[in-house]
């Protein structure tokens, strides 16, 4: 069976201290190189670094930690590639990246929700979604835009993003949301 507990060494229900900590355990980074922001809509946290590369392919990476508005811990992980990373994005590895995180993740079995290769929008594409026993859930998800008007296709590609998630709650995010009869 599948455990979705966090990403690497940081495990879901750390604190931003504890995760800080895991991220120089796995990836050596010194303290300039971890940014910190805040949510103003959903009130959360989060600290976010880059990385030149996280594994074979997809190119550099950045990995955002994620803090509940509520208990202040670790509650969701986003791992993206692509646009908005990298200056040159390397479509062909993006889409290898996509492929061998698919096929690692499915290695597993899943609780709930197994989704692969189905299609959201004309622009995006789930590639990989399971839950874990406790309700937990790895997202991976594609956006390949389609070209502008009078844009060459190739240049298009180049705006291409793969977006890993990992969710301790997905079904109650721990964001500030409005209540039920408040409104």
């Amino acid at each position: 069976w599948a455990v979705i507990d966090g990403f690497r060494s940081a495990k879901f229900g750390m604190t931003e201290k504890q995760v800080t900590r895991a991220i120089e355990k796995d990836f050596k980074l010194p303290m300039s190189k971890i940014k910190r922001s805040v949510s103003s809509l959903e009130r959360t946290s989060a600290i976010t670094i880059k990385i030149p590369e996280l594994f074979g392919a997809g190119g550099a990476a950045q990995i955002s930690y994620i803090f509940g508005h509520q208990s202040k811990d670790l509650s969701h992980i986003n791992i993206l590639w692509g646009l908005g990373v990298s200056e040159k994005v390397d479509t062909q590895g993006i889409v290898e990246a996509a492929n061998l995180l698919r096929t690692h993740l499915n290695k597993k079995r899943y609780k709930e929700g197994l989704v692969l290769n189905a299609p959201v929008t004309e622009t995006s594409t789930i590639v990989f979604r399971g839950s874990d026993k406790k309700g937990r859930m790895a997202l991976i998800l594609m956006t390949a835009p389609k070209p502008l008007k009078d844009e060459n296709p190739a240049d298009a590609a180049k705006r291409v993003s793969l977006k890993l998630s990992y969710v301790l709650n997905p079904k109650q995010p721990d964001v500030l949301t409005v209540k039920e009869g408040d409104f």
